[in-house]
This record gives structure tokens, sequence and C-alpha cells, in this order.
């Protein structure tokens, strides 16, 4: 029983089980709840699998998934000693939980380290990790990698090891299981036997090879790694000297490092006239100095490490010269070396992220490394790439949350914050203003929203601005805002706005242009909130890196809009983008609504017109198609060309696949290959398309002989068709066509001879 053995930690958790249960190994299961947050509880539909297999008489376990349908990364945690050393065992049964019959893969990691690549199917596995913990708890992360795959998992175990044991790989490096065989047992061994839960599966026993029973039950496991005594009464040996001993080793295709433990007892008591003496070897390498010789009432630990293997790695148990018996063995662990375990993300920004999930319930499904295993970060933050990953951006928009914000400038990383679109019941707090690399912040205490359709009759997306320290927003005290600027913005972002504290301060914009310099356009828009008294004036100008942008001060109007357009100027990340007081103003700054643009390169002519298709003349083949150029023609005849859409051309070199094009400024295509791909009718004239220097047309069903057009293109060089396409003779214009028998292909380098 449980009390009967010393334990930091013994969980087990059914996942997607309704309660608690203990089963028939005396293992007491939990449901999810204390561990994890966010997932959904499903029911499987169908058991296409033996349940009891390694698990026992544990079938419950297998009968219910956890689902997690949202975040990138989810994550189970359990509580451990800081520095415990723990085997965690993972286990996934899919039994077509939600009628797709469809299995889905994910990644898995344990504690921002990579575990392995979840491949799942109709049967039912286990993922088994042995590791030392850094701090104080397990967390096991199902993160999803492909679209509408929803990771999910049935069961989830955690036992504490003794701290000496697998001690050969040192405690930075985790052991992922490969193998773990009682050879001369019928069923698998598990708890109670085994005090730790490690799962001994049985063998499958090749030809030659026998099981034997130990005669005695006293058997003294005084080594380190403490298997236990039920695989170690039993064993498998080969039928005669000359045959030797081969294990499987359940490893994938690529070389690995691994680490192998052997357990050798014998099974008998010998006389002096016999002896059992043999040499393990790896692919024919021995792997000790001396042979093995299983001891009687006792057991050798043989432990491997330092080498790679395969799945076409052979272990071998060869018969010494002097033995009269075989070699045997009773049992064996091959684990995988993983890569060196990380330190996780930077821990000043774990704490501060653990006191905002502590202000705010909707963070606190989140757990797990914040950061790790990359890129596979929280939903909601941004990490740099250093060994110990540093949070970099916060994006808490539109969450929900309410109630102050918590002090979290130990994150003196971040460069990017996001509050907006909250409802915090305070101003931004100071401490906001501490942030020596901060390049963004944008918050919402008020109001403010994001503004679209119908709001904006063209619907632009207009998020709310950026609001640093020592800037205020303002709400307009009028509804009766006349907009006649050319560009329309909104009304709404007309009548509210940001204005700097004091007449000392200047508003900075922010800007979310890349690291390279590119020409911009910008428009600003200003509008004044309240009607100012005689006494009252407010007058600034727009500056960028200090040089001012306007010949005359800005003077937001009342009841209407002042839009400033700023063009001829490069910028980038680097630009700072400011707006200051003039001399004579009794008021600071305001600004109401930004646009930035990058301005692009010149537009391009297209594809050249002989050449050229328009995707609204294609789409009108299916109703009175009339064409205008040679592609046209193409893509009338076989709809197996209408895959493709937009330029033929342009941009270089994402051409359509069946194309090639030259560098002219308005392409000329120089390539047609539309082998292969089903075509059949008749070959349309294309014949404008006359810098075409290779066609090719086999293995296509045309009903037609070759069209004299095939002749008369001025630039080919090389052709191609297949006679198997040509039901009748072949005619020419320009010169006799030789052909082969139907069903052969021909292709050639002079445009009048196949």
């Amino acid at each position: 029983m449980l009390t009967n053995v010393l334990y930091t930690v013994f969980i087990s958790i059914d996942c997607g089980a309704s309660s608690s249960y203990t089963d028939g190994n005396s293992i007491k299961w939990d449901k999810d709840d204390p561990y994890i947050k966010s997932g959904e509880n499903r029911n499987v539909e169908t058991l296409g699998y033996n349940k009891s297999n390694d698990f026992g008489q544990i079938s419950r376990v297998l009968d219910t998934v956890r689902v997690f349908p949202k975040n990138k990364k989810n994550c189970y945690s359990i509580k451990v000693a800081e520095g415990d050393r723990v085997l965690v065992r993972a286990t996934f049964a899919y039994g077509n939980y939600d009628s797709k019959s469809s299995p889905p893969n994910f990644d898995l990691s344990i504690n921002g380290n990579y575990w392995g690549n979840v491949v799942s199917n109709a049967d039912w596995f286990y993922y088994e990790a042995i590791y030392t913990v850094k701090g104080d708890t397990v967390s096991v992360c199902l993160a999803q990698t492909d679209p509408n795959q929803f990771p999910f998992i049935s069961g989830l175990e955690v036992r504490s090891l003794d701290k000496s044991m697998y001690k050969d790989v040192g405690p930075d490096y985790p052991l992922f299981a490969s193998t773990r065989i009682s050879y001369g047992l019928n069923e698998p061994v598990r708890f109670p036997d085994d005090t730790y839960d490690r799962i001994w599966s049985t063998a499958i026993l090749a030809e030659g090879v026998n099981k034997v029973q130990s005669d005695t039950s006293s058997v003294d496991i005084d080594i380190e790694d403490n298997p236990p005594k039920s695989v170690l009464q039993s064993g498998i040996e080969t039928a005669d000297l000359l045959t030797n001993l081969i294990l499987g080793n359940n490893l994938p295709k690529e070389k690995n490092p691994i680490y192998i433990n052997t357990y050798f007892s014998e099974v008998s008591m010998k006389n002096s006239l016999l002896k059992r003496s043999f040499v393990m070897y790896i692919d024919d390498k021995p792997t000790t100095t001396k042979p093995i010789i299983p001891p009687y009432k006792s057991v050798l630990e043989m432990t491997t490490t330092d080498i790679t293997a395969s799945s076409s790695t052979v272990i071998t148990m060869k018969s010494t010269t002097d033995s009269t018996l075989p070699p045997l063995i009773n049992a064996m662990e091959i684990f995988i070396i993983g890569d060196k375990l990380t330190d996780g993300t930077n821990t000043k920004d774990v704490k501060a992220l653990a006191l905002l999930q502590k202000s705010f319930d909707q963070l606190q499904e989140w757990s797990g490394d914040p950061c790790l295993p990359s890129p596979v970060t929280w939903d909601w933050i941004e990490c740099n790439s250093d060994a110990m990953p540093r949070i970099t951006a916060l994006y808490l928009n539109g969450l929900g949350l309410s109630g102050k914000i918590p002090d979290f400038s130990d994150m003196d990383a971040l460069q990017n914050i996001d509050l907006h679109n909250n409802s915090f019941t305070e101003e931004v707090p100071d401490f906001l203003g501490s942030f020596r690399k901060l390049t963004e912040l944008r918050s919402s205490f008020g109001a403010n929203k994001t503004i679209r359709f119908p709001d904006d009759a063209y619907d632009r997306i207009w998020i709310p601005g950026t609001l640093g320290v020592g800037l205020t927003e303002v709400q307009s005290d009028t509804s009766l805002i006349t907009v006649d600027v050319e560009d329309h913005p909104p009304k709404s972002v007309l009548q509210s706005g940001i204005v700097a504290a004091n007449l000392s301060n200047y508003i900075v914009l922010g800007n979310v242009l890349p690291k390279e310099e590119f020409p911009i356009y910008m428009n600003t828009y200003f509008s004044e909130v309240s009607k100012l008294k005689s006494s009252q004036k407010r007058s600034f100008g727009i500056y960028i890196n200090d040089n001012v942008t306007t010949n005359t001060p800005i003077i937001p109007p009342y009841k209407s809009v002042l839009e400033i357009v700023t063009t001829g100027v490069n910028a980038s990340a680097l630009t700072e983008f400011a707006i200051k007081s003039m001399n004579d103003s009794t008021l600071p700054p305001l600004i109401n609504a930004l646009e930035v643009f990058i301005v692009g390169n010149k537009l391009t002519d297209g594809t050249n017109l002989n050449d050229g298709t328009f995707s609204s003349l294609r789409d009108s083949y299916f109703k009175d198609f009339r064409a205008c150029g040679s592609f046209n023609f193409i893509t009338k005849e076989f709809r197996s060309a209408t895959r493709m859409d937009g330029d033929p051309c342009l941009p270089s070199p994402y051409t359509w696949d069946w194309v090639d094009c030259n560098s002219d400024a308005m392409p000329r295509i120089i390539g047609l290959y539309l082998n292969g791909l089903g075509l059949s009718g008749t070959i349309p004239d294309f014949s404008n398309m006359d810098a075409l220097q290779n066609i090719d047309l086999h293995n296509n069903n045309f009903t037609e002989k070759v069209p004299d057009s095939l002749v008369s293109f001025p630039n080919l060089q090389n052709w191609w068709m297949g006679l198997k396409v040509f039901g009748q003779e072949l005619a020419s214009t320009q010169a006799e066509l030789e052909y082969a028998s139907q069903g052969e292909a021909f292709g050639g380098t002079s445009k009048v001879k196949c």
C-alpha cells in the first residue's frame, strides 16, 4: 500500500474523469481539476485495444480524455519537493472521442523542455521520462502544432524516485524511456510489485529462446536502481551455447545517445562443472572488459552509457569459450538521453507573471514555463531567445481584466505592453514609466475601444492610441464635429484624444515601423475638445527626430478637424515622432488620431498582355467567356489550368507553377509546362505567346493533331509531346513531323523535329 512507501509525491491523474477512485492495484486516481484549469473532458467512443495490457487492472484511465481546443499550450502543474528526481508518465488513447476517426498529432514537453511529438493512432500508448526537477513543480505541457488538431491526454502519473537512481547520467539530463522489459514473465509488472510504479512489459520471444524460472524466492536486491523482485525470478536463455541472444531495442530510426540497464540473476544453483559466462555486444562491440556471470540469489546490474544507437542497433549476448550454459537475461531498460535541461524562463519574469495571475482570474488557466520550449509561449506574451528567456512583450488587451494593476516592474526586459480594452480602476501606474527598454505602451483607462465599420464608413481599423507616462486622455464636450477633410476619419475618433500633462511635457507617438528605414506617409488629425477662453491657446508643432515638419504652428479647431499630411521623409522603428508646444501656447499639445503608412515601390504594369490573364475574364469562362490574352484561351479550354490566379509572373520569383518568365519590366512567359495535367480536348492557338522557348504538352489526352501554330514560335528551343495524346497522324506546315507508335513519348531541341 502507498502508506508503506516513503514518497515525496505519488500522483495519478485520470484525465477527463468526473471523480476520483482507487483501482485494483491500490493506486488512487484523481480527476484533473486540482492540476489544470484549461481543457474539456470527453468520453472515448471506441476502444479498439486491450485496456488491461500493461495497465493491469486499470481500465478506467482509457475511458476518458482531456482535450485542449484553446490556447497554444496547456500545462498540468504538480507540486514536488525542490530538486526531486521523478518519473513522469503520460498516457494517450484517442478512442475516437471526437467521432472524426482522425487521431491528432501534437507536441509534449516537461518543465519547458521538448519531450516528443505525439503521433496518436487507434491504439493506446504512453511516454515516460525520468529527470531531476529544477524548482518545486513538475510541469507537463501539450502544444498544438497543426490547425484543428487538438491535443488530448488520457492519464498522467508522477512518482518520486530515490535521488541515487539512474545516477550514471547527471541530473542535468532527462531520460526518455524506450524499453523496459521483464523477459521471463507472462504479465506486466508495476505497483505494488514495483514500489516506484515503473511498468515492466513482457517480451515476445524469438525462435530458439526459452523462458526460465528461478528456483528461489530469496533474491537480495542491493543495487540502487532497485528493480522489483518479481522481474528477477524469471528470465530467458537461448536453447544452446552456439545461439546468441539478440535483444530488441524499440529505438527510433535516428541515432540518439542512450542509457541501458541490464539485470542478471541466476535462476538455479550450479555445481562446479556448470558455468554461465557471456559478454554483451552492441553492434559487435563488447560493452564490458570482463564476462558477465549472473549471481544466484542476488542481482547484477550492468549500466551502459556513452554510446549512440538506433532501431538498427543490434544488442547481443554471446557465450564465452569457457561457458557451459547459454547466455541469460532477466530484465532490461533502455532510455534515450535528452538534451540538457533548461533553467527555464528568467525567475524575475516568472514571479511577476505569477503576481499578474494572482490579480486577474482570466490569466490563471496558463501554467508551465511561459517561454519554453520555444516557440510555444503563453498566448499573451513574447519572449527573446536568451538561454534563460526574458519576456519582451505583454499583450493583455481585451481580456476583460478589471481592478488594480499590480506592480510588474521586475519584468525589466519588456519592450511592448498592451493593456487596452480592459476596465482597470486606476490611472496609469507610476511604475509603467520605469521600463528602460519600452518602445510601445498601449492602454485604455476608460471608454476607449477599437473603431471600425459602421463608425468608419470605409472599415478602416482604428486601435486605441499610445498612452505613455505623463499623458492624459481627454473627451470632447461636443458631438457636433464637422468632418470636412478628404480622408474622412470617423467622427468618433475625433471626440477623444490625449494631451501632455503640462506645457513642459510633449507627446511621443509610438510607431510600429520595421527596423529598416522606409519612405512614409503620415496623417495626423486634430480637433479641440472644448471651446477655449480668449486667454487660452493651444499651439504646437510636429517633430520627427527633432526636426519640425510644418511651417506654421498647429492650432486644433473646435467642432471641426485639421488634417496634417507628412510625406517626403524616411523613418524606422528608431524614429521619434513628437508633438511639442510652441512658446506662446498656454495649453499642452493634443492629438486625436494618427495614420502611418510605408510607401511601397512603384506598382508594376504586370506580365505582358500577349501572355497575361485576368481573373475576371477567367471567372467568366463559366458564363459567356470572351478571351483577351493567350492564357485565357488555355484556361478556357482546360479547367486543370484554372487553379492558378493573379499575375502569372509577378512578383518574381513567384510564378504560376506551370510557367517560367523572363526578367523584363513587363515579363514575358518563356516556358509553358502543361505536362501530366490530365488535359483533354482541342489545343487552343496560343501563338501570341511569341517569347516561348520551352513547351511541354506530353502525358495529356488531346483529341486532335498537332496544331499548325506549334511550329510558329520564333524563339522556341525545346518542346515535348507524347504520341499517346494524338490518335491520328500528325500534321506540320513547316516540316514533316516524325512520330513513333501510340503510347510513346517524344521531345526535341528543334522546333521542326519530334
